[in-house]
């Protein structure tokens, strides 16, 4: 895992997440509050090939550039989706670098976090208990589809970038 942090990478892998962020918006959502999260693809690739400050700082800037290219800078959005974003990215390091899960598994398990970040952030928010719970297994139904999806795209983003070294 190398230590150096490369801008050109990261500048790349910013923008194709921002990308694919804001194109999300335009799926057609299954449930209320659900986004698809496969621009965690570049993240989670990110953290694979060059460790976990690189991922962190795409993780903040997709999330940044996508809430103001999307207009919810300003909104709850932004808590949701960084609360999010650094659950997931906590849960996919230590289930990556525990040596047990391959990219898929760590991909399903952040999608997992980032949903359960997100209730919880919710209940707390709005009512001040985990009154939002119930939907944890609905949201981590959706979560696990996602976070295969998201899972084979890193491995993808992963593969064809060993070319590029």
């Amino acid at each position: 895992m190398p230590s150096r942090i490369k801008p050109g990478k990261l500048a790349i892998f910013t923008a194709f997440a921002v990308s694919l962020y804001v194109l999300e918006t335009f799926f057609p959502k299954p449930i209320p509050w659900f986004r698809w999260g496969f621009s965690n693809a570049f993240v989670l690739a990110l953290l694979i090939e060059e460790g976990i400050l690189s991922a962190f700082l795409v993780s903040i800037g997709k999330t940044l550039i996508g809430c103001l290219f999307t207009g919810t800078l300003f909104t709850p959005s932004l808590l949701f989706s960084f609360t999010g974003g650094m659950a997931s990215l906590l849960v996919m390091t230590g289930l990556y670098f525990s040596g047990i899960f391959g990219i898929i598994g760590t991909s399903m398990g952040g999608a997992g976090a980032h949903s359960l970040a997100q209730v919880l952030l919710s209940s707390l928010l709005f009512t001040g208990r985990p009154s939002f719970s119930y939907l944890y297994p609905v949201f981590l139904a959706f979560s696990s589809i996602t976070g295969t999806i998201t899972g084979v795209i890193a491995w993808k983003i992963t593969e064809r970038s060993k070319r590029w070294h």
